[in-house]
């Protein structure tokens, strides 16, 4: 998790070995990481155009090229490139990331196959692989009966690998497999503690499971790492708003679901999504009338006493509520 020092040591291998391609590679991924776009390729071009001979080095210029969203002129340098080097898997690979990231799926899953019939076994191949067949399920459903088993082949590969983690735990938690989504996510922070998305993620699990102390402790940890963030603030919304399905001792109900549309709020002040804006406007709605529920029941049982039929309405709308999450 610590950018800088890794940043200074592959600095210090390419001062040493100036040809050292993975070291390059890893400093230009890790600028890409940190939206340092146009410091990644004045750096790749730098030394492509100093070491001429370090062939690899292309393999970050046209990464960068990728990551400015310069599709045509990374596909372009790969078709050139690969006219001097047939049989370069990795070239094919990057003509596929670029494809992948214009939503050219099925052509990109024709580039990476052909890349990985000549390196069976690559990480970033069969991670890529994966990704477009995530893309692919979105439309047919048949691609989605592979995602869980090239996830695993991938961490079978790289057990570290941070995104695969979050892909699969994500997998677990739609399968209900709780257990597994939980130690998933927990893996990830331990690796990757500054990303975000994985406190973010284990705290939607640890909703689910009614461990509502330990979730929030979570969402308060990842709004350190990404403050005004629509996620993380839809995340604070809805475990505030479930009242009846996620306890938290100490906390009174009212102020609970007044805390809920607050951070629907902000979660639109966050965002320019229109269909995320139009998701937190429902859940602000869903809360005043929760709010309005629960100042009612509350005012005819200071005159009445408490009415059972009234907090049954209540928990059923609670339960439904949380199903939409």
């Amino acid at each position: 998790g610590d950018s800088n020092a890794a940043l200074l040591a592959y600095q210090k291998a390419l001062s040493i070995e100036p040809k050292f391609s993975p070291a390059l590679l890893n400093i230009v991924r890790l600028y890409i990481s940190r939206g340092e776009i146009q410091s990644a390729y004045n750096i790749s071009t730098n030394y492509v155009q100093n070491y001429p001979d370090a062939f690899d080095h292309n393999i970050a210029r046209i990464e960068a090229l990728i990551a400015q969203k310069k599709y045509d002129d990374a596909v372009s340098e790969c078709r050139r490139l690969l006219k001097l080097d047939e049989a370069n898997p990795r070239l094919r690979y990057e003509i596929a990331l670029a494809e992948y990231y214009r939503g050219r799926y099925n052509l990109a899953e024709f580039v990476v196959k052909e890349a990985l019939e000549l390196v069976p076994d690559d990480v970033d191949s069969l991670f890529l692989l994966s990704k477009i067949h995530a893309h692919l399920s979105q439309t047919d459903a048949t691609y989605a009966t592979t995602l869980s088993s090239e996830y695993d082949r991938v961490l079978e590969l790289q057990p570290n690998h941070v995104e695969a983690l979050w892909r699969r735990g994500i997998l677990y938690y739609q399968a209900n497999d709780y257990t597994n989504a939980e130690a998933t996510f927990r893996k990830m922070i331990n690796i990757a503690p500054n990303i975000y998305q994985g406190y973010v993620n284990l705290a939607n699990v640890l909703k689910t499971l009614n461990r509502g102390p330990e979730a929030e402790t979570y969402l308060k940890k990842a709004n350190e790492l990404a403050p005004e963030n629509s996620e993380i603030a839809f995340a604070f919304g809805t475990l505030y708003l479930n009242t009846e399905i996620i306890a938290l001792p100490g906390v009174d109900d009212l102020d609970r679901l007044k805390s809920a549309r607050s951070y629907f709020e902000s979660a639109i002040s966050y965002t320019t999504d229109k269909a995320e804006i139009k998701l937190f406007k429902g859940y602000i709605k869903t809360t005043d009338d929760a709010i309005e529920t629960l100042q009612a029941m509350r005012e005819a049982e200071a005159l009445f006493g408490p009415s059972s039929s009234t907090e049954e309405d209540t928990s059923a709308s609670g339960n439904a509520e949380m199903s939409v999450d």
